[in-house]
């Protein structure tokens, strides 16, 4: 008799192993996203295809920022303008994954769970108020001088590295089971309160 209630325990023990809670499944989602490991962010949603990360969005920053014409610069000065510009586009990524939550609620619904989730994001709009008094623009920068493309980006740099007012906002994550696990429906929601603040921080290149 003990060793049938053993075999019990064990197979319900693994059971509750390999079915997370819809509030575990969401905040390993959140995890993954914060540690920028996207492979594994794609695993917890329905439909993981789907998923646009803000990395590609800053990819796509990049290209077509290196086809603004810089008037003025050399090709040695633009050289230097479009390496500074990628690392710092890099940095504003990270700052714009640099969030934190809260899961507030969790509601059973007809087809699966609803997760309130509130993200307390870096406030990109703060940032550019930051900036309104730098006259300096990217987009227009006519000198040649390495000297004042380095002073340039270490400003704005270090105006980065001073954001840190935030801001909440609120998203409502649908789960439901697939295959006796939960998986989430609207996982690319996320990205539009992720890459607002990203949008705001390399605003200034088109400034």
């Amino acid at each position: 008799m003990k060793k049938v209630i053993t075999i019990i325990l064990t197979l319900l023990l693994l059971v509750g192993c390999s079915n997370d809670s819809s509030k575990k499944v969401v905040e390993n989602y959140l995890e993954s996203l914060k540690s920028m490991d996207y492979e594994s962010t794609k695993t917890y949603m329905v439909n993981g295809k789907s998923f646009f990360s803000v990395e590609n969005f800053a990819d796509s920053v990049f290209e077509g920022y290196k086809r603004v014409n810089l008037k003025g610069t050399d090709e040695k000065s633009e050289e230097l303008i479009l390496s500074l510009a990628k690392k710092y586009i890099e940095k504003a990524v990270e700052k714009s994954m640099d969030f934190n939550y809260e899961i507030v609620e969790e509601v059973k619904t007809n087809s699966g769970v609803e997760v309130t989730v509130n993200l307390n994001v870096l406030d990109g709009e703060k940032f550019i108020e930051s900036l309104e008094n730098n006259e300096s623009q990217l987009s227009t920068i006519s000198t040649n001088s390495e000297e004042d493309i380095q002073s340039y980006f270490e400003d704005l740099n270090n105006k980065l590295d001073s954001c840190t007012v935030e801001t909440t906002r609120t998203l409502k994550l649908k789960l439901v089971k697939v295959d006796g696990n939960y998986k989430i429906e609207n996982g690319v929601e996320i990205n539009d309160i992720l890459i607002e603040p990203f949008s705001n921080f390399v605003e200034v290149f088109s400034r």
